[in-house]
Formats: structure tokens, sequence, C-alpha cells
């Protein structure tokens, strides 16, 4: 089986959870190790890479990605450029915005 491509991922994001496993699985670590070598430590890492693939599904922004207009990895690189630069994009926000994502959701438990 060939690897997935980008617009792959886009086609199939929009329907499909096992896309978006396969979208994380295939970029975290790339991801990751590159807002590490900006200089970021293990966890604010961690944070931020959690925090640019939530950004990304919240804005909803991989509808953006056409095949004519660049490769998939490019568009991913943009975007995590733009959301590292941007100063809502510490760590102490991505931790806020998560936590209040959370409490928002459905899923969280009352008590």
């Amino acid at each position: 089986m060939s690897r997935p491509q980008g617009k792959d991922f886009v086609r199939a994001t929009q329907h499909s959870r096992e896309a978006l496993d396969a979208l994380f699985r295939l970029y975290w670590k790339p991801i990751y190790f590159y807002v590490r070598r900006r200089g970021a430590s293990v966890e604010d890492a961690k944070e931020l890479t959690q925090g640019f693939f939530a950004e990304l599904l919240r804005r909803d922004s991989l509808r953006l990605v056409e095949k004519d207009k660049g490769k998939f990895r490019t568009f991913l690189l943009t975007f995590l450029e733009r959301f590292l630069i941007n100063p809502t994009s510490s760590v102490e926000a991505v931790k806020k915005i998560v936590l209040s994502d959370f409490l928002r959701s459905p899923h969280a438990i009352a008590q």
C-alpha cells in the first residue's frame, strides 16, 4: 500500500476519524521535532504540537488545501510557522485553550 498523500487527508478528514488518526501518526513527530529545533523544551514542544493540531482542526484549515497550490507539507509548515509566531500560541495560551475546550465539551464529566 502506498503512503497517504496530503490530498488524501484533505479529502478524507471531513468524514473520517481514521484519516485524522493517520494524519497525526504521520505528521506529529516531524512537527514536534521542528518545534524542538526552534528551541522549545520537551514539554513545551509537546504542548505546542498538540496546540498546533488543535488549531488546525478548530479552524477547519484542511479545507483550504488545494492540490494545485503546492505540497501538503508546505501547507503544514506555513500553518505551523504562523501558529508559532502568534502570541496566543504560547504554551500557557495553548493549555488554557485546550482546557476551556475540554470544559465546554459535552464529554466533560460534570461533578
